[in-house]
């Protein structure tokens, strides 16, 4: 049987699962994302984008529209 390891297991492929995962798969850790939803959106929640908020954003130097989903 062939196993599957991973340094990392995401649940949820929202936006900041998306995020997290980008980050740690340029860190070089192999990653594996679980979404539930058979069809997964994720509409933006969070309309505060305070330093906190905006800060993984910069380090990346992404506008933070670009965290939105359509």
């Amino acid at each position: 049987m062939k196993t599957n390891n991973h340094d990392v297991i995401i649940s949820g492929a929202g936006p900041v699962g998306l995020f997290l995962a980008c980050e740690l798969a340029l860190a070089r850790c192999s990653v594996l994302i679980l979404e539930r939803a058979e069809h997964p959106h994720s509409p933006q929640t969070n309309s505060v984008w305070d330093p906190w908020t905006l800060s993984p954003y910069h380090r990346r130097t992404l506008p933070p529209w670009a965290a939105r989903s359509a």
